[in-house]
């Protein structure tokens, strides 16, 4: 089943339009021909089945039969990764989140970032293509700002009676002795898994926080982990004694909360 994105359509449309680089794809590369079923969907959960009207070489008509909302995938999760200096590794970990299904994608400037400027249009790009692939009915939300920006925000929203568990992931386990919480005990998957089973039963949303090259500096692993206490205190997340890539923890560190719970 191939996927066409129209970011707005709803129940009520009866026929929606496909973007010009949409129709370029269904008429020029995969050949659809009047008539032909076609598959939609809006980034936002609601997908649309119906038939294809070519009006011109550039330019089609979607003729909805029936649509189905697609109910967003539970716990919702979002990955706060440094920025990555090579382009190519960055554009690969927001592809493959994507696929995982994580609910929000967020670049952060950190101590060790070496990369201050992105191309948002050529990331967005990325992620329409893996969702459209993997067949995601919902498009990661992108957003760049700084670790203390989102740090703050947190704060914030859980003030505000927001639910969320904030993990830190770091390559040095007993580094995060730092971290002086009474939530720390081996920072390990199986200690985080069991937290995880309490915190999905009650609608929380995971944010997991993953530094650049590098890692994440010692005192932002203390601003983290040591300057947030009892219910506001971050929970640490050792993933093994392997250094890994910024991309390969944040990649791992998706796929494990969304599919090894």
């Amino acid at each position: 089943m191939n996927l066409f994105y129209v970011s707005e359509f709803t129940t009520r449309d009866e026929s929606v339009q496909l973007i010009a680089e949409e129709a370029h794809h269904a008429l020029n590369v995969l050949r659809y021909k009047t008539g032909d079923l076609i598959h939609v969907f809006n980034g936002k959960g609601l997908q649309g089945t119906g038939t294809l009207e070519v009006l011109s070489k550039k330019s089609c008509l979607v003729h909805l039969d029936n649509t189905i909302f697609n109910e967003a995938a539970v716990p919702e999760i979002e990955v706060c990764l440094g920025l990555i200096k090579n382009r190519q590794r960055l554009e690969w970990a927001v592809e493959k989140l994507t696929e995982t299904g994580v609910s929000r994608i967020t670049l952060l400037h950190t101590e060790r970032t070496e990369r201050n400027k992105f191309r948002a249009d050529r990331l967005e790009s990325v992620i329409l293509t893996a969702a459209k692939q993997s067949k995601c009915f919902y498009l990661p939300i992108l957003r760049i700002c700084t670790l203390n920006e989102r740090v703050e925000e947190i704060k914030t929203q859980r003030n505000q009676t927001k639910q969320i568990y904030p993990l830190v992931a770091h390559e040095n386990e007993a580094e995060l002795t730092i971290s002086k919480t009474s939530s720390y005990t081996s920072g390990n998957f199986s200690f985080v898994r069991d937290q995880l089973h309490q915190v999905m039963t009650k609608g929380f949303e995971i944010v997991i926080f993953i530094g650049p090259e590098g890692g994440f500096s010692e005192p932002e692993i203390k601003m983290m982990l040591s300057e947030t206490k009892g219910d506001d205190a971050f929970s640490p997340l050792w993933l093994g004694k392997n250094r890994l890539r910024a991309e390969t923890a944040a990649v791992q560190c998706a796929g494990l909360l969304r599919f090894g719970i």
